[in-house]
């Protein structure tokens, strides 16, 4: 038994144990060489990381050359819900000073969900407290450039570079003493909005010629006429069938200008901006037959149990018999394979799956209108 195995089996496993010298980096020492003085100092860290893709955590156990483990993302998920009994929180607030005392350092992602666009997602005020309470140095860091290697909406996978940015290092000192507000900011100030912000300053050379292919999944809207469910795409460029505007997605991620619109960032405001305009729509935005009608786990698995018709509303969703409105809708979003992951208040989990042009992903922007 390795010594970090016996540290989380005394730790109440609310980590995965990455040992320390068991993955070497893929990545040359010459690329990534201006990081390694900052990160690797060998004394216990909080490593605070954005989750673009489903293979972050390989990004970075093969990069870091300190011992280290991930916290667990249903326990992130209940500090961020705040349902984590105060006894858990002892325990795990124990565990912290543990790994600490041994040098290790825990890596989490805030993210509950993977990106879509490449945003970087707020941090709650839940995990702000809860990682305040450690008293440990934390290090902000964001990947750039996987988001854009294997987007969750992709048909392949691009070829492009991988860069570790190290934004802030702020220790405990710098905010004992201060609000939850003030250190909130902080926290959120420390990490970017997106992929896309950094995208001009380091290019990434995506190299593949697919790079637009499954943007139909989460683009729904087209930048010119308006037209809702009229995008396709084809190689580097996205299209609109309706009025023939044709968007291309060039090398480094970005979009060629167009009424404004040059990122993903820019195209994600604008579709919701004019989903908003549609609130007091009475008939069904889209309709689609056969959808897979999955059973799903905490870890994403699924299981197909049914075949569906499904209606998405603005204020409800309709599969098979059910109906389900929005208020009863604690969280969606997309997973790979075009599955929306959908988790209502009282638990139940369940997951719809459709083909590689129908876009589901709608109902998660129309979740977030108020």
């Amino acid at each position: 038994m390795s010594r970090y195995r016996f540290l989380l089996e005394h730790t109440n496993l609310n980590f995965f144990d990455i040992p320390h010298g068991k993955f070497k980096s893929f990545w040359t020492s010459k690329k990534f060489g201006f990081l390694s003085s900052k990160l690797e100092d060998h004394s216990a860290n909080i490593f605070v990381v954005n989750k673009s893709t489903k293979f972050d955590a390989l990004f970075v156990q093969n990069y870091f050359n300190v011992p280290f483990v991930f916290l667990k993302q249903e326990t992130l998920a209940c500090i961020d819900d705040g349902t984590l009994k105060k006894q858990e929180e002892k325990k795990l607030l124990d565990a912290f000073k543990t790994l600490a005392e041994n040098n290790i350092s825990v890596v989490v992602f805030p993210e509950r969900n993977l990106t879509v666009f490449g945003e970087v997602a707020k941090i709650s005020i839940n995990i702000t407290d809860f990682l305040t309470k450690l008293k440990m140095t934390i290090k902000f860091l964001t990947i750039h450039g996987p988001f854009f290697e294997l987007p969750v909406w992709a048909k392949k996978q691009n070829k492009c570079e991988a860069k570790f940015i190290l934004h802030s290092i702020i220790k405990p000192e710098k905010i004992h003493g201060s609000d939850s507000t003030y250190i909130n900011a902080l926290f959120n100030d420390s990490m970017p909005s997106s992929a896309s912000t950094y995208a001009r300053k380091f290019p990434i050379n995506i190299t593949t010629k697919t790079r637009a292919e499954g943007l139909e999944k989460v683009v729904y809207c087209c930048p010119k006429c308006k037209e809702l469910f009229s995008i396709y795409s084809e190689f580097n460029c996205i299209k609109c069938s309706n009025c023939g505007t044709a968007l291309e997605i060039d090398e480094n991620g970005l979009i060629a200008l167009f009424n404004g619109i040059e990122d993903f960032d820019d195209l994600s405001k604008f579709q919701f901006n004019e989903l908003k305009k549609l609130k007091n729509l009475k008939k069904p935005l889209i309709q689609y037959h056969n959808i897979n009608l999955l059973q799903l786990s905490f870890e994403d698995k699924h299981k197909l149990e049914s075949k569906v018709n499904v209606e998405i509303f603005v204020n409800k969703l309709v599969y098979g018999e059910k109906i389900i409105k929005f208020t009863e809708i604690y969280d969606a979003y997309l997973l790979p394979d075009n599955i929306l992951k959908i988790t209502l208040k009282n638990g139940t989990i369940f997951g719809l799956q459709g083909e590689t042009n129908e876009n589901l992903y709608i109902l998660v922007d129309l979740l977030r209108i108020k």
